[in-house]
Formats: structure tokens, C-alpha cells, sequence
């Protein structure tokens, strides 16, 4: 008998007013409706404040945050200090990326022996009793005003794939792997010669991922984020052994006003 496993990526967009995570009461009961009427089994999502206000439906939960000042421990980054992310101080909110899965869904949490990326850029974790690994990714920027050191959206991209190259090359009891999220990266946004952006995705797909929307790499893309010329910079991809039904980017009405993002939503057998 084919199961089908029901995954959203959604970033809930902190800085929306609209926003779930934003303690909004009737903003989460939408969002609650909108998961429930769509039977998702697995949240990937980004930006969230508190996802225990989703744990009536989602009571299995794993949530990596954003530190609100100076996080520690992080030697691998060599010359950056966190210190003067002059974006990211106490005066803002803590929030995270996270991974909420259904009841009927357990989730082992999976340490990677490597931490490179910025603290809270990734969340990881395994389906119990399977061979399906889901991260959780957001392509989180590090501003410096003061001092050359700053990290882009892309360069933090690129060490959270790093930190997880082991795992992806399969050096664990995971063998298919869903990675998505808001990477703030696209192949729409090189310009000119530049192929930034496009080389992040194809070193993707060494890894014998497939983007699951089809589009990546002969184009066609499509909006995913609300600002910035209407860009997809939220993702999906899978492993390629992975059978994938319908998905989609949902720009279902009823969910407009929740975030600044819009869902990827995607049935795989499992």
C-alpha cells in the first residue's frame, strides 16, 4: 500500500503583520485551517516565532532559533563576530526555522557533526521508522556595517549545504531527503555573466536532488515571495528516488493575508 506524505515549506513571515507568529490568534486559527483542509503531514517552515501555537495539530515539534545577540560557539566561522549582526539585536524578536509533523509522525532530531551555518539557519531531523530525512533551510543574511565580513544570503546557503554534505552523501540511516525552505536565492536574481545564484542550485543537484517544482535549471519559475519583482525564492527539491505528486506553489485566497510568502506544497510516496 503507497503511503503519501503531505510537506509544506512556508515561511510565516515574522516581519508580516499578518503573520501566525506574530501571537495572532485569529491569524493561527487560519493557518490551522488552511494545514488541516490540506491533511499536511510535515511543516517545513521558516521564520516562525512560537510553533507551539501550532502543536493542537502539530504536536511533534523540532525548532532551531535565530539568537537574538552574539551567539557563541560557532569557532568554524573564523573571523566573523556575531556581535555585530547590527540587524539581528535585542531590540528584534527571537525566532527560528523548524520542522512540525502531524501526530501519527514522530521525528528524531539529527546533530550534524558540523556547524558552520548561522545558528538557527537550519533545522534537521529524520522520520522515525523510514529512510526520509527533512531539513528545514533559510538562507538567512548577516549584516556588518562597521567591518568587511559579512555573510550573504548565498554564503550561508552554501555552508548549511556543507554542514549537511555528510548526511546527504549517506553517511546515516537516511537515504531520501526533502530540502526546502526561503533561501532568498534564485537562479532570476544572477545578473549578466553571473552565475552565483544558478551554481548554489546545481551543487544542489550533486546530490541527486530534483527542484520539485520542475523548474530548475531551464527556468520558468515562479512567485513565491510577494516583493522584489515577484521572484521565487523559496524551494523544494527532493531526492531523485523520491515519486512526487502535485506540487505546487498555493496561492490559495484564504491564506493572502498570513504571510508575505506563499507555500510549496508537495505529495510524496513514501
Amino acid at each position: 500500500m503507497v503511503r503519501i506524505l503531505r510537506t509544506v515549506t512556508w515561511n510565516f513571515g515574522y516581519g508580516s503583520v499578518g503573520s501566525p507568529s506574530k501571537n495572532n490568534k485569529t491569524k493561527v486559527q487560519k493557518a490551522l485551517e488552511y494545514l488541516r483542509k490540506n491533511n499536511v503531514d510535515i511543516i517545513l517552515a521558516q521564520e516562525i516565532f512560537d510553533p507551539s501555537e501550532l502543536r493542537c495539530l502539530y504536536p511533534n515539534q523540532i525548532y532551531s532559533d535565530i539568537p537574538v545577540y552574539n551567539p557563541q560557539g560557532q569557532g568554524l566561522w573564523g573571523a566573523m563576530d556575531f556581535s555585530i549582526d547590527t540587524s539581528n539585536n535585542n531590540s528584534r524578536p527571537k525566532w527560528g526555522t523548524a520542522i512540525l509533523a502531524a501526530e501519527n509522525i514522530n521525528l528524531n532530531k539529527i546533530e550534524l557533526k558540523y556547524s558552520t551555518a548561522y545558528p538557527g539557519s537550519m533545522t534537521v531531523a529524520q522520520i522515525a521508522g523510514t529512510d526520509i530525512a527533512v531539513i528545514s533551510m533559510y538562507g538567512k543574511n548577516v549584516c556588518d556595517y562597521e567591518k568587511v565580513t559579512a555573510f550573504s544570503y548565498l554564503a550561508n546557503l552554501h555552508r548549511c549545504l556543507s554542514d549537511t554534505a555528510p548526511l546527504l552523501d549517506g553517511f546515516s540511516s537516511a537515504k531520501r531527503f526533502i530540502i526546502a525552505g526561503d533561501w532568498n536565492a534564485g537562479p532570476q536574481w544572477d545578473k549578466g555573466k553571473s552565475r552565483k545564484n544558478f551554481n548554489f542550485f546545481e551543487r544542489l543537484a550533486t546530490f541527486d536532488l530534483k527542484d520539485c517544482l520542475g523548474h530548475f535549471p531551464d527556468g520558468g519559475y515562479e512567485t513565491t515571495f510577494k516583493h522584489n519583482g515577484n521572484r521565487q525564492i523559496d524551494w523544494m527539491f527532493a531526492s531523485q528516488t523520491f515519486t512526487a505528486h502535485n506540487p505546487r506553489v498555493d496561492y490559495t485566497a484564504e491564506i493572502e493575508d498570513l504571510s508575505d510568502h506563499y507555500p510549496i506544497i508537495a505529495e510524496f510516496e513514501i
